[in-house]
């Protein structure tokens, strides 16, 4: 996914669920951008930009929602994936290492298990058990207008079709129900094409956006 990319400066991308938040996302075709409120936010070339907008509770992020579509206008899609509280018997061992990851970014698990005084094997274990179920991303900071990298968006009202096909590159994605959006990432504008087609094959009803530019808070 982006370790390709270690050595650049990045940002460690925590999903709000493992934080214990609500969660909701919203996309709106509008030139004005809103400044605050939102802890993810991502522009398509297609004039839509999908903003990620969380709180401690459904109302407090609905109000968000609410604050946003008075400049915006009305979003012309919405998520708001189910509620369900991230637990487990390796739950502080996770923390640790998200607040590793916060710290340095691109720390190696080596330097991980170091740090927390672990074996490798068991970080290794946690480290993959959250990247694997988008808990947590590394995301390079990468202005997207000088490289090849191509980082892009599939809306799709039936997941289950395209989610084995785009595993491997995606970034995080945004569930409701079967409906839901994948953020993928790929080293060029071919690879990107591949996928895309793929996914399209699988879900005829897809819809795919670039985006040229990405911003994540936590």
């Amino acid at each position: 996914m982006m370790i390709s990319y270690r050595k650049m400066p990045g940002t460690s991308d925590i999903n709000s669920k493992i934080l214990g938040k609500v969660e909701a996302f919203a996309a709106y075709v509008s030139d004005k951008e809103i400044d605050t409120g939102y802890f993810t936010r991502l522009k398509c070339l297609e004039k839509i930009t999908l903003y990620g907008f969380d709180g401690d509770t459904v109302d407090e992020v609905e109000k968000k929602i609410e604050d946003a579509s008075l400049k915006l206008g009305q979003p012309v899609m919405k998520y708001r994936p189910e509620i369900n509280s991230y637990s487990g018997n390796s739950k502080n061992i996770d923390f640790q290492i998200i607040d590793q990851l916060k710290k340095t970014p691109r720390a190696k698990i080596s330097e991980i298990a170091k740090a927390l005084d672990m074996p490798v094997i068991r970080i290794k274990r946690r480290y993959n058990f959250l990247r694997k179920s988008h808990l947590v991303a590394v995301m390079a900071k990468i202005d997207l207008s000088k490289t090849d990298v191509v980082i892009f968006s599939i809306f799709t009202t039936d997941q289950e079709k395209i989610e084995h096909i785009l595993e491997d590159v995606t970034i995080f994605k945004i569930t409701d129900n079967n409906t839901g959006v994948f953020i993928c990432f790929a080293e060029n504008m071919v690879s990107a094409r591949a996928l895309i087609n793929s996914s399209r094959e699988a879900e005829k009803k897809s819809e795919v956006m670039v985006i040229y530019d990405y911003e994540f808070i936590h």
